[in-house]
């Protein structure tokens, strides 16, 4: 990385494939760990970053910087008897960790309450940098205003899984806003996560108002889905003009 010294603005992408199944942690962490594998993949990645910050900060490169730390899924670890990742939409596997470290330590401890989603971190990096997002990012929108406790517009998280299709099942979509999570499934599930975090307690009737607001929105950003269009048959008559 040193040879290759940023002259002006740069963004350097880290991906660590620790903590995933199957858990195996390299030594030492593999034998301080080797009653609890998940956690030695957990405590190794730990490391991993903090040498990366360590060498970003002995080449005078961490000050200026802005940092994203984000993790791309959980584990289920049982829950849900989800063991892994990938088939269910439930916030212990989707509802991941997100630590933003700004220019200068600008807004240093504090917390953002409301609902942000991975979608906006690429136009959040590039509006901290001065650029405009190639095209439409799909969802995207930048928490600049955030940052500085200003936000006002509740964000809606779309989910969705096509893994169960491997095994003959039904994909889901879901939708998370205003305090509900609502998966459409051959049975589907409403979730009040104020009260239920651990969505243990399915309220779903199909008479519900909630359920109705959030099954229409739920059609209306599925539609617009990347997945969807490239299914459509008009996007793949594009993509053949291409």
């Amino acid at each position: 990385m040193a040879e290759h010294a940023p002259r002006r603005n740069a963004i350097c992408l880290a991906a660590l494939l620790y903590p995933h199944d199957p858990y195996e942690p390299p030594p030492p962490f593999s034998e301080t760990y080797k009653e609890r594998l998940y956690d030695g993949e957990i405590a190794y990645a730990d490391s991993a970053l903090g040498r990366f910050l360590t060498y970003l900060k002995k080449q005078g490169w961490y000050e200026g910087a802005m940092i994203v730390v984000v993790g791309d899924h959980g584990e289920g670890l049982g829950e849900h008897h989800e063991d892994t990742h990938g088939i269910f939409l439930y916030d212990s596997t989707t509802h991941v960790p997100l630590i933003v470290k700004l220019p200068k330590e600008r807004e240093a401890g504090r917390t953002i309450e409301g609902q942000v989603r991975t979608t906006d971190i690429m136009p959040t990096i590039l509006s901290m940098v001065g650029l405009r997002a190639p095209g439409q990012i799909w969802m995207g929108n930048p928490w600049r205003r955030s940052f500085s406790g200003r936000e006002s517009t509740p964000r809606t998280v779309f989910g969705e899984t096509e893994y169960p299709l491997r095994f003959g099942w039904a994909p889901l979509r879901s939708i998370r806003a205003e305090g509900f999570k609502f998966i459409e499934a051959p049975k589907p599930e409403l979730y009040e996560l104020g009260g239920d975090p651990g969505e243990s307690r399915n309220q779903y009737e199909p008479w519900n108002g909630t359920v109705q607001k959030l099954r229409k929105a739920l059609a209306e950003l599925s539609a617009k889905s990347p997945a969807h269009e490239k299914a459509s048959p008009a996007a793949g008559i594009r993509g053949h003009r291409r």
